[in-house]
């Protein structure tokens, strides 16, 4: 966060991150092997929404308030409890925006959820709620 507090000014002049998390190289293994060559593609998508989660909890604790979490298709090659683990998080957060292409789950997102569908160039109500 010091980083990016020092750095604010040189990003806000070249109109890209210079230094974010999307920016570092992590290295994660699983079960001593490289996560992309052990795990399959479902496990490694739920390891980087646990990694996002993490970071949402990091960045309230510094900044002192809520952070908007974007998520793209998060729900896609995810089995039922995960999906329902995913809708956990989304749930607890204070602010959050993120597509589907399912709409199965999106009922199980409960009060405060608005459900929007975008197709043929237009953003309507959508189902699920």
């Amino acid at each position: 966060m010091k980083a990016l507090a020092r750095r604010r000014g040189e990003e806000v002049r070249a109109g890209v991150s210079l230094v974010a998390p999307q920016r570092d190289e992590v290295v994660l293994d699983l079960e001593r092997r490289p996560v992309p060559h052990q795990a399959s593609r479902g496990e490694a998508r739920l390891l980087a929404l646990a990694l996002r989660g993490l970071e949402l909890e990091l960045t309230r604790a510094a900044a002192g308030e809520p952070p908007l979490l974007l998520l793209d298709d998060v729900l896609s090659e995810l089995d039922g409890v995960r999906v329902g683990r995913v809708l956990d998080l989304i749930r607890g957060g204070d602010q959050v925006v993120f597509t589907a292409l399912e709409t199965a789950a999106l009922g199980e997102l409960g009060v405060g959820a608005t459900v929007y569908r975008v197709g043929d160039g237009r953003v309507g109500p959508g189902e699920g709620r």
